[in-house]
């Protein structure tokens, strides 16, 4: 299964180094933090909400070097999140081991509208 992940901005300051974490709650909320690039830096914090894509309807045309052949894979929900500003107490990256783990845009990959896909 694929999810894609939709933010509205993605701040330089992200580290592409490392995986960040994503966090959903029952009510279809979703947060995710990264690393910043910046030593003893806050975290990059986004937050947003997922929604079911119906079925069929969005697909993914994958290449694999390796084999060198396509496959088609079926996008089973879309997420929207804002890039949320610092507040005033510090946000810090405490890995939760079972949450699915994030490998940020490298960033020749940036477009005006950034995306993201995660399997699961």
């Amino acid at each position: 299964t694929f999810h894609c992940i939709k933010y509205d901005f993605l701040p330089d300051r992200i580290d592409h180094t490392r995986v960040g974490q994503y966090s959903a709650s029952d009510q279809n909320e979703v947060t995710i933090e990264y690393h910043n690039s910046k030593p003893d830096a806050e975290t990059v914090f986004f937050s947003g909400t997922t929604k079911p894509i119906k079925r069929g309807i969005e697909c993914l045309l994958i290449f694999d070097q390796e084999s060198e052949r396509f496959k088609l894979e079926i996008v089973s929900d879309q997420t929207n999140v804002r890039h949320e500003r610092p507040n005033p107490a510090k946000r810090r990256f405490f890995p939760n081991p079972n949450s699915p783990r994030l490998m940020p845009q490298a960033p020749a990959f940036r477009s005006s509208s950034p995306m993201e896909l995660m399997e699961t």
